[in-house]
């Protein structure tokens, strides 16, 4: 791994600001614009990096843990430069629990030669489809898990909205009775001299 990368500590605040700083200068000039002109990078889990086109092509990346972000499930859903950092962070969680070491993002870097726990195994057509598939399904779990959320979070507010109306509709029920309780009511069988002339 180059002397220059730099090593990102989950726990330490100062780092998750440069990840924000880091994110709202490359979301708007990098990613976004890349998305945007049908031109999108490319995403290498390898070395936590984005490249554009040309230097995908030139640096030597593996292909089995490349993959474009327009291919990504859970980059669909990211439209500011805010979700873009939480994307990040969820990615450097998810190589914790790999027993990845973390580093921060870059852009058009050559390959680091990070070391990754499955490359104790020898490489093979078969292994390198595994490691692609693998990066394909751990995007497919991430966006289902957002997914999940986002659910989650509609559910709340719409059970709080109905709770909502019920609470409003018992309201009206109650004021009701009560307005009905409260009106006088005329007592049958009683009649008046005027009403016994004009029966007679």
């Amino acid at each position: 791994m180059s002397s220059e990368t730099k090593v990102f500590d989950l726990d330490d605040p100062r780092h998750d600001e440069k990840l924000k700083q880091w994110s709202k200068l490359h979301w708007t000039n990098t990613i976004k614009k890349s998305l945007d002109s049908s031109n999108a990078v490319t995403y290498h889990d390898c070395c936590f990096c984005f490249s554009k086109r040309g230097y995908s092509r030139k640096w030597s990346h593996p292909q089995q843990e490349a993959l474009s972000i327009a291919k990504m499930p859970s980059f669909k859903a990211i439209t500011t430069e805010e979700e873009f950092s939480f994307w990040l962070r969820d990615k450097m969680i998810e190589r914790t629990k790999k027993g990845m070491i973390l580093i921060f993002p870059s852009i058009n870097i050559p390959h680091l030669g990070i070391p990754h726990p499955i490359e104790s195994f020898s490489s093979s057509p078969q292994t390198d489809f595994l490691k692609k598939r693998c990066l394909e399904l751990s995007e497919e779990k991430q966006e289902a898990l957002s997914q999940l959320e986002r659910l989650k979070a509609d559910n709340a507010r719409l059970y709080a909205s109905t709770k909502s109306w019920f609470d409003k509709y018992q309201e009206a029920i109650k004021s009701k009775e009560e307005s009905l309780l409260q009106t006088p009511v005329k007592k049958k069988g009683s009649s008046s001299k005027e009403d016994i002339f004009f029966m007679d």
